[in-house]
């Protein structure tokens, strides 16, 4: 029976790990963790769902737009997709708190080999290429010379570095020094915009989460203030990435957006179908959005960019319906959070519902996974706290 116990226990382990780094690997122990989870269902004879129903809820909605729309065959992917949405919170079920925590270490040394592997692509660029006179941060080729996406490579560093905080109170190892380090040379070097401002918003949950001063929080609020507008005067990558904001890509991709549905007018119930949301951006791109030079507009007509903001496509997708059961799942997590006093899930969300804003990170695997993970966690009653 320990046997048992710890085999499963390293699956989830592994999966943790492989997260930031291989797809088809995270799917076999998926798939492995279910039917785990499935056997201990019926040895205890009762199937314990009652905190999947919001998870159902949502998945069903989806579906049922789709069956409406008679786009099955082309959403079908986006199905199979969301998948872990209702398997994974069903899966870490039999995991205790302490297990579950414990995994997020494996997740931690999974972005440290993510973050070597980019290091030396930021070496090689810097030193063998033309890396001294192109800056990193305004690179156009930045993916491929970190060989990750940099929006995900810095918001995974930001998530190590929060995990790697807590890891560190209470084992003390060096690990989570080292980790934190590398974290943070990962996300100023690649001037990872929104990584920064959570960590920023962090630090200063954490310091308001220990100092019940009112003096102190707002000496705390100054000092942050105080900090972001030196900044303002340093002449850095990062500060010329946020002053670039206003010719990010993805304010041609909100326009493009906004304008979908707008013309649609579908504000209930929304167009429900992802990939027609896919096909009516793309229109916009070959036909209606201004780029200032051609090979802008190849790109954007070559890589079809979605949404870029979770919150607009839900509502995009699924109309005011949609997004009130997505926000659902997100706002409900945050009480269950906060009356649990759950400091460590707290940021993990807040991270979370941060970065949404930004990218769909329910359109990419690793983003299905890790946002199940961290809603799952505030969902789940596990079944003793063993931290």
């Amino acid at each position: 029976m320990k046997q048992y116990v710890n085999f499963k226990l390293y699956i989830l382990y592994l999966l943790m790990f492989f997260m930031p780094l291989w797809r088809t690997g995270d799917n076999i122990l998926l798939g492995f963790l279910f039917l785990f989870s499935l056997y201990d269902a019926k040895k205890s004879g009762r199937l314990n769902i009652k905190n999947l129903y919001p998870f159902f809820l949502y998945m069903f909605y989806f579906c049922i737009l789709i069956v409406f729309q008679n786009s099955f065959e082309l959403d079908k992917k986006y199905i199979i997709l969301l998948l872990p949405i209702l398997i994974l919170p069903f899966s870490l079920q039999s995991f205790t708190k302490g297990e579950i925590i414990k995994s997020y270490n494996f997740f931690v040394l999974g972005v440290f080999i993510a973050q070597i592997i980019a290091s030396f692509g930021i070496v090689e660029y810097y030193f063998f290429s033309e890396g001294k006179k192109v800056a990193l941060a305004n690179y156009n080729q930045v993916n491929e010379i970190l060989r990750f996406e940099r929006p995900y490579l810095g918001f995974f560093s930001a998530i190590s570095l929060i995990i790697s905080y807590f890891s560190y109170k209470k084992s003390q190892k060096w690990f989570y020094i080292v980790s934190s380090f590398v974290s943070l040379f990962i996300i100023v070097i690649i001037s990872a915009r929104l990584p920064f401002l959570v960590l920023l918003i962090a630090t200063i949950v954490l310091l308001f989460s220990k100092i019940k001063s009112r003096k102190f929080k707002i000496i705390i609020i100054s000092t942050a203030l105080t900090g972001l507008t030196l900044l303002g005067f340093l002449e850095t990558p990062l500060k010329h990435r946020f002053q670039m904001i206003k010719f990010d890509a993805r304010v041609t991709i909100w326009e493009g957006s906004i304008k979908q549905l707008n013309t649609t007018e579908k504000y209930i119930f929304g167009i429900g179908s992802q990939s027609k949301i896919s096909e009516n951006l793309l229109d916009y791109y070959k036909n209606e959005a201004n780029f200032e030079y051609n090979p802008e507009k190849q790109r954007f007509v070559n890589k079809n960019y979605n949404t870029h903001n979770q919150y607009l496509n839900e509502f995009i997708r699924g109309g005011i319906l949609g997004l009130i059961l997505f926000l659902s799942l997100i706002l409900v997590s945050f009480v269950k959070l906060i009356k649990k006093n759950d400091i460590f899930g707290f940021l993990l969300l807040l991270s979370v519902s941060l970065f949404l804003f930004v990218e769909n990170l329910l359109e990419r695997q690793m983003g299905v996974y890790f946002v199940s993970l961290v809603l799952s966690y505030a969902y789940n009653n596990y079944k003793y706290e063993n931290n």
